[in-house]
């Protein structure tokens, strides 16, 4: 696959977000409401998220 063109489908299913996000970026994509670079952005911000909440399960209370 084409680094240089990678679509939001492609990241997803090559389990690929944050490179299409720093690839979007690094294009000066406007944010748009509704485009793809917004619906990347905001999947990879639930993703690290839900991370963040599963790696904060897993440490033992103090």
């Amino acid at each position: 696959m084409n680094d240089q063109n990678l679509s939001l489908r492609a990241a997803l299913a090559q389990d690929r977000l944050e490179d299409f996000v720093r690839q979007a970026e690094a294009y000066g994509v406007a944010l748009d409401r509704g485009s793809e670079f917004e619906r990347g952005l905001a999947l990879l911000t639930v993703q690290r998220c839900r991370g963040h909440r599963r790696s904060d399960a897993r440490m033992p209370a103090e």
